[in-house]
């Protein structure tokens, strides 16, 4: 299932359950070039400058991302506000799941 992504990024005021929130955090260390646990990662923390994750684990990171919340990120869902910071990267994620399950 496709959605018309704005060019801008994806962006709601929600956020994800704490449960969630383990589960993206313990995904994101995973590939962390940093290696900080998932205690240490903060939803501020900025992917590249913080954590560490080049342009290889991105694409990783995007598979695993896909592949634990059972989602679609598509080519036009690829851009840097998307996945700026750990916030980021739940809002995107939240909004997926909210048009998938309403």
């Amino acid at each position: 299932m496709d959605f018309d992504i704005p060019a801008g990024g994806l962006y709601l005021d929600t956020k994800l359950k704490d449960i969630d929130i383990s589960v993206l955090k313990d995904v994101i260390s995973s590939f962390s070039q940093d290696y900080k646990p998932r205690n240490d990662i903060s939803m501020n923390d900025h992917l590249v400058d913080d954590l560490g994750i080049d342009s290889i684990a991105l694409i990783s990171l995007v598979i695993s991302l896909e592949d634990h919340f059972h989602i679609n990120i598509t080519d036009d869902m690829m851009v840097p506000e998307n996945f700026e910071t750990v916030s980021s990267v739940s809002i995107m994620i939240n909004t997926l799941l909210e048009r998938l399950h309403g």
